[in-house]
């Protein structure tokens, strides 16, 4: 999963996991104001922002692995190792 964060610190994110729902949150501060107090023009957001996402239960949630470089968040969360395939003898007449 990548998920573009620029201009928000490490710091400032928060990556949880529970019931195979994978939550991203971070908090975009506000700006540094100008000397007096008013803006020219303001290209900056603020605020909270939320997005969670469902990973499935094919998915190994204990491994979860994340990085940031660059403002791009990197979350890796490998499969599970693939179960064999077993043949089962059915029984009866």
């Amino acid at each position: 999963i990548w998920a573009d964060l620029p201009g928000i610190g490490r710091s400032d994110i928060q990556l949880s996991c529970s019931d195979n729902v994978l939550t991203i949150a971070a908090e975009m501060g506000q700006p540094s104001s100008d000397s007096d107090g008013h803006w020219l023009r303001r290209e900056r957001r603020s605020g909270h922002l939320v997005r969670s996402i469902h990973v499935g239960q094919m998915l190994n949630t204990e491994a979860i692995s994340a990085s940031l470089k660059d403002g791009v968040l990197e979350v890796q969360i490998p499969k599970h190792t693939a179960s064999e395939r077993r043949t089962i003898t059915i029984k009866g007449d």
